[in-house]
């Protein structure tokens, strides 16, 4: 090659190199105006825990690129209260704490009281029957004084009992030692039930299980699947007794800095979102039936009298935090439910 013949080819490199390194419009996706971080404390093994990624997917297309999402589950950021904290001072813009957590936030948090009592909810029809009815919106201002609003809520599925010994008839529960959170709502229907509510951190209760610090826990069917909560409680009875539900919150000064069009995407994809991930959940609750009888589980299926029986007996639950509900919402739930 001649020495100018170099040259030329050399230049020809240099400006192929430079050209790619513009981004033209249509090439490549512009970079973000917003970002949107996401926390939950469940971990991405749950549907639930994937709910941020859901949302990361769904948002960044909608938004063509517009909003990123960058996606927190399993408790990177916090503890549920931690979770909502942050959210209220705009460190997170969407905060995802786990009912009862939820109830503890002060204001008029304890409204929220109504998504985890016994029974106010009978099925998953039930679930959708409420979540799609106007009743619902007077959820979302429970948050207001943390400067979040509610948009949604999401599933991780309804309560079992999981027992050390099987409990086939609701006066078998006398005297059990189950392990519930720092809840005042589940210490007062482990209570009624007649069980003995016993206080361990969620991380100690396997442990607790296996040492007989505690006879049993009333949980979600998944977190008993993958937290193998099942190796030590070889049975396991379908109460049903309370939904497991987290409410998604947003900070109101993020979202009413969006430009009005963005603003009503975010909260279409959200709504959006919220749909998908209860429906992915319902679908791995069965499955987690599935491997639980699959992995030699006794699973129990209380007679409709015994159920009849253990509904009777929480509803002195349901009275006990009519005050912080609000007893004429309550009511008009119940009624609305059917359930009166």
């Amino acid at each position: 090659m001649k020495r100018g013949d170099f040259g030329v080819a050399l230049l020809a490199v240099f400006v192929i190199g430079l050209i790619g390194s513009f981004t033209f419009p249509g090439r490549a996706e512009a970079k973000a105006e917003y970002v949107m971080k996401v926390a939950i404390v469940a971990p991405p093994v749950q549907a639930c825990g994937r709910f941020g990624a859901m949302l990361k997917e769904n948002l960044e297309k909608a938004t063509q690129g517009r909003i990123e999402v960058q996606d927190f589950p399993g408790g990177q950021l916090g503890s549920c209260i931690e979770l909502a904290n942050k959210a209220s001072m705009n460190m997170i813009q969407v905060a995802l704490p786990g009912c009862p957590a939820a109830c503890s936030l002060g204001g008029n948090s304890m409204k929220l009281s109504l998504m985890t009592l016994p029974y106010i909810f009978r099925n998953y029809d039930d679930v959708e029957k409420f979540l799609q009815s106007d009743l619902v919106k007077e959820l979302y201002d429970s948050t207001d004084h943390l400067n979040t609003t509610i948009v949604g809520f999401i599933d991780y599925g309804f309560a079992c009992l999981a027992t050390n010994k099987p409990v086939r008839k609701i006066e078998e529960i006398k005297g059990l030692k189950i392990r519930v959170p720092e809840s005042y709502i589940q210490k007062s229907m482990t209570t009624a039930m007649g069980g003995s509510p016993t206080v361990i951190p969620f991380t100690e209760t396997y442990e607790g299980l296996k040492r007989g610090i505690v006879d049993g826990i009333d949980q979600a069917w998944t977190t008993l699947w993958k937290a193998k909560l099942y190796e030590a409680t070889p049975y396991v009875t379908d109460t049903a007794h309370w939904y497991g539900t987290f409410p998604v919150m947003i900070n109101k000064t993020w979202l009413k800095s969006l430009p009005p069009e963005l603003e009503a995407i975010v909260l279409r994809v959200i709504e959006e979102t919220c749909i998908q991930e209860r429906a992915a959940s319902r679908a791995e609750e069965i499955e987690a039936k599935k491997v639980l009888a699959e992995k030699g589980v006794e699973i129990i299926t209380l007679s409709p009298e015994e159920t009849a029986k253990l509904v009777e007996m929480m509803k002195p639950v349901q009275a006990e935090f009519e005050d912080e509900i609000g007893k004429e919402y309550l009511q008009r739930v119940l009624s609305f439910m059917g359930h009166e």
